[in-house]
Protein backbone atom coordinates (compact mmCIF):
# COMPACT_ATOMS: atom_id res chain seq x y z
CA UNK A 1 0.00 0.00 0.00
CA UNK A 2 2.11 3.12 -0.96
CA UNK A 3 1.42 6.24 0.64
CA UNK A 4 -1.08 7.94 -0.90
CA UNK A 5 -3.53 5.57 -0.16
CA UNK A 6 -2.88 5.32 3.47
CA UNK A 7 -3.69 9.17 3.46
CA UNK A 8 -6.85 8.53 1.62
CA UNK A 9 -7.75 6.04 4.19
CA UNK A 10 -6.81 8.14 6.78
CA UNK A 11 -8.85 11.46 5.55
CA UNK A 12 -11.98 9.07 5.22
CA UNK A 13 -11.57 7.63 8.48
CA UNK A 14 -11.62 10.89 10.05
CA UNK A 15 -14.57 11.98 7.68
CA UNK A 16 -16.44 9.48 9.55
CA UNK A 17 -15.38 9.85 13.11
CA UNK A 18 -16.43 13.83 12.39
CA UNK A 19 -19.91 12.42 11.10
CA UNK A 20 -20.18 10.08 14.07
CA UNK A 21 -19.49 12.93 16.35
CA UNK A 22 -22.35 14.85 14.90
CA UNK A 23 -24.81 11.97 15.76
CA UNK A 24 -24.85 9.80 12.91
CA UNK A 25 -24.82 6.28 13.86
CA UNK A 26 -21.48 4.38 13.18
CA UNK A 27 -20.85 0.49 12.29
CA UNK A 28 -19.71 -1.08 15.53
CA UNK A 29 -17.19 -3.50 12.81
CA UNK A 30 -16.34 -1.20 9.86
CA UNK A 31 -17.23 2.42 10.98
CA UNK A 32 -19.22 3.44 8.16
CA UNK A 33 -21.83 6.02 8.92
CA UNK A 34 -24.66 7.28 7.17
CA UNK A 35 -23.02 9.61 5.11
CA UNK A 36 -19.97 7.72 4.54
CA UNK A 37 -21.19 4.44 3.58
CA UNK A 38 -18.88 0.94 2.74
CA UNK A 39 -18.09 1.20 -1.14
CA UNK A 40 -20.35 0.09 -2.81
CA UNK A 41 -22.80 0.92 -0.50
CA UNK A 42 -24.63 -0.71 2.72
CA UNK A 43 -27.83 -0.49 5.01
CA UNK A 44 -28.26 -0.47 8.63
CA UNK A 45 -29.13 -3.67 10.03
CA UNK A 46 -28.94 -2.66 14.05
CA UNK A 47 -28.49 0.42 15.18
CA UNK A 48 -24.55 0.17 15.33
CA UNK A 49 -23.83 -2.97 12.44
CA UNK A 50 -24.23 -2.24 8.50
CA UNK A 51 -25.00 -5.18 6.07
CA UNK A 52 -21.89 -4.98 4.71
CA UNK A 53 -20.48 -6.34 8.14
CA UNK A 54 -23.51 -8.18 9.01
CA UNK A 55 -22.66 -10.51 6.47
CA UNK A 56 -18.74 -11.02 6.79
Amino acid sequence: MDRAHVDELTALEQMRLDDAAKGSSRCRACGCTENFACVGGCYWVEVDLCSGCAVA
